[in-house]
């Protein structure tokens, strides 16, 4: 009995170091994202600004204390993602990868909103608040 109560203190402090790996290697790559934002993310950004709506730019999040992703735009108060999808994302690879990466979101809370990066340009601000408007 002791060895099994050993053995899962030493699998639960395995688990909450990996975690405090990710959680630092997270930090480290939002911010390195957010110095090589590409052009639909800026464009994006600025309009989402002008909404006045909390959200966070390359939002690092944990999933399952053993997945690290970082989010295009998370809004905290709705639990929303914004991914902005390049033509990586169409491939039969980008696709597979991307619904496995939501279905974790999803278990988080988490609800994911893609948008092509080809639409960008074309998204308003009024747009993008009605979008907002229904996940309230």
């Amino acid at each position: 009995m002791a060895f099994i109560v050993l053995l899962m203190k030493k699998n639960k402090e395995e688990i909450e170091e990996k975690f405090n790996f990710l959680k630092s290697l997270g930090k480290k790559y939002s911010k390195e994202l957010s110095t090589k934002a590409t052009v639909w993310e800026l464009e994006f950004k600025t309009k989402l600004e002008k909404l006045k709506e909390p959200f966070v730019f390359q939002y690092p999040i944990i999933c399952k204390k053993e997945r690290l992703f970082i989010l295009d735009f998370y809004l905290p108060k709705l639990k929303l993602a914004i991914e902005l999808d390049g033509h990586s994302h169409y491939t039969k690879a980008g696709i597979g990868k991307d619904k496995r990466r939501t279905a974790l979101l999803k278990k988080e809370g988490i609800r994911v909103v893609r948008i092509a990066n080809s639409l960008v340009k074309a998204i308003t601000p009024k747009n993008i608040q009605e979008l907002l408007n229904s996940y309230k």
